[in-house]
């Protein structure tokens, strides 16, 4: 897979954006294909800026055979909903949470 890099580490994306300073190619493996036929997974934890679809659908066994998975995702929860939403998981939902910055006593 080619991520796109940018001066601001906080922009390297999948596409090509304005200001992009180069490329680097990694490899990547689907969840499925790494776990194989595993026992059942209970979490998920995603931190991918937009690309939790990509991983979802890498993963659709995984999701099928575990019954009480949860996803947890930073960025884009409404994408990962919309992907999980497929399998007619009755308690997919979104949850929105806020944090505020708080200094330390």
């Amino acid at each position: 897979m080619t991520f796109h890099l940018h001066d601001s580490w906080t922009s390297n994306a999948l596409a090509a954006i304005d200001g992009s300073v180069g490329e680097v190619t990694v490899p990547v493996v689907a969840l499925d294909d790494y776990l194989g036929d595993a026992d059942e997974i209970k979490f998920v934890k995603m931190d991918i800026d937009g690309s939790e679809p990509l991983v979802i659908e890498g993963m659709k066994k995984t999701i099928k055979r575990s019954k009480d998975i949860r996803i947890l995702t930073e960025y884009q929860p409404h994408g990962v909903l919309v992907e999980v939403k497929k399998f007619s998981i009755p308690q997919a939902r979104h949850v929105s949470v806020t944090f505020t910055k708080t200094r330390p006593k």
